[in-house]
């Protein structure tokens, strides 16, 4: 999967992935900051785990798990099957997510959104394709 996932939104990453715990100063994942109402896909081919309210958690192939949000008017379900570039739902910014949060783990053993995910924060920008 390094190097194989396609970005979610066509817009340039707006904060770099800074390793270490989370906290409000370095949150996870990378963000973008497309435009309200950009439409968001999917970066790769997987399975949709969570879509709920405002984020999609998608697991794909060797147990890597990528959470997105916040998202409006979500276009795919939990238990769906998704290819690389179906639409997950629009970019909608909120007062405290004003930015496209892109998160990746992998296998290790992490809460994400407080579901057991059974993995741990990784560097996304490792696995998009350059």
């Amino acid at each position: 999967m390094v190097g194989k996932l396609k970005p979610p939104v066509n817009a340039p990453i707006s904060r770099a992935y800074v390793p270490g715990p989370f906290s409000v100063t370095r949150p996870v994942g990378i963000d973008y900051a497309p435009p309200p109402g950009t439409p968001v896909v999917a970066s790769g081919d997987g399975k949709v785990v969570l879509a709920r309210e405002i984020f999609v958690v998608i697991k794909y192939a060797h147990g890597l798990s990528i959470v997105v949000a916040p998202l409006g008017s979500l276009q795919v379900r939990e238990g769906q099957t998704v290819t690389a570039g179906t639409t997950l739902g629009t970019f909608a910014p909120t007062q405290k997510w004003p930015v496209l949060n892109f998160n990746v783990s992998v296998p290790g053993k992490s809460r994400t959104f407080g579901v057991d995910v059974n993995t741990a924060e990784a560097d996304p920008t490792i696995y998009l394709a350059r």
